[in-house]
């Protein structure tokens, strides 16, 4: 089941990504009926204050969100060798 967002993406994507051909003739009336709809933005939307937010950045801090590896896998195979050795 799509939702409308899911909908209106995919008549978007079929008015920029398709040849008329391969468009069913529902979908193309579709298009055109709501036109203004599917028209590329020409510019940002409205500021919404209630709605904007931010996410604080802190100077100098690393990402949460590591590789749990940062080695290759064979580099990452030569040091387990190693550390089962000793």
């Amino acid at each position: 089941m799509q939702t409308e967002d899911e909908e209106g993406t995919l008549m978007q994507s079929l008015t920029i990504h398709a040849d008329q051909s391969t468009v069913p003739v529902e979908v193309v009336n579709l298009l055109e009926e709501f036109e203004d709809v599917f028209q590329e933005p020409q510019e940002l939307p409205p500021s919404r204050s209630r709605h904007d937010h931010q996410i604080p950045f802190i100077q100098g801090a690393d990402p949460i969100n590591k590789r749990p590896y940062m080695y290759s896998k064979n580099k990452k195979t030569s040091l387990t060798n190693l550390y089962r050795n000793i």
